[in-house]
């Protein structure tokens, strides 16, 4: 027993070597490329769940890609939550129908954006911002319905938030236009 625990101990003590070379720099590309679900060479991204990152930059765009997911799915949820809301709730016949079109255009402009951060590559594309910019839109159909002085204006302010997170500080004050603008509209 306690040969065992001593061997553990000088595994974990030393950098992990490649077998008889004693090169730590070699082993390190070798365990990410042994590691089950990891990329095809050190530092790649989305190979898996296992994936090294190799820079910083990397790891910010990753978390943004991740961020925006599960951002989709909650934005997906709440349409659904809210659809049920609005259905039910006693309203203006052409608020709730211009409400019920733009929350069908909205998730489905987050269905492509979760579409997009499948594939870094095409997250990265210059028409990706679009898919901000239509549920950006949409949201404001819940405060036409609801009013300025429901809970329905919080969602805009999240969506805000969220763009404010992102590397973009172009597209966050351009998102912040698009809701301007249809605030000052009313």
């Amino acid at each position: 027993m306690s040969g065992e625990s001593e061997g553990a101990t000088e595994v974990l003590s030393a950098p992990p070597t490649m077998a008889g070379t004693g090169d730590t720099a070699a082993s390190a590309g070798a365990a990410s490329a042994v590691v089950p679900g990891a990329g095809s060479r050190p530092g790649t991204m989305f190979g898996g769940a296992t994936t090294a990152v190799g820079s910083p930059l990397e790891a910010l765009e990753r978390d943004e890609i991740m961020r925006t997911r599960r951002f989709c799915y909650i934005t997906i949820a709440l349409s659904v939550l809210a659809s049920i809301a609005f259905a039910i709730t006693p309203g203006d016949d052409t608020a709730r129908h211009v409400l019920f079109g733009a929350t069908g255009v909205g998730v489905s402009a987050m269905a492509w954006m979760l579409w997009r951060t499948r594939n870094p590559v095409r997250f990265r594309r210059a028409i990706t911002p679009i898919g901000w910019f239509v549920p950006a839109m949409c949201v404001n159909a819940a405060v036409l319905f609801f009013g300025l002085f429901s809970p329905a204006p919080m969602v805009v302010v999240l969506g805000l938030y969220f763009l404010g997170l992102g590397k973009s500080g172009p597209m966050a004050w351009l998102g912040y236009a698009v809701c301007a603008l249809f605030h000052g509209a009313r």
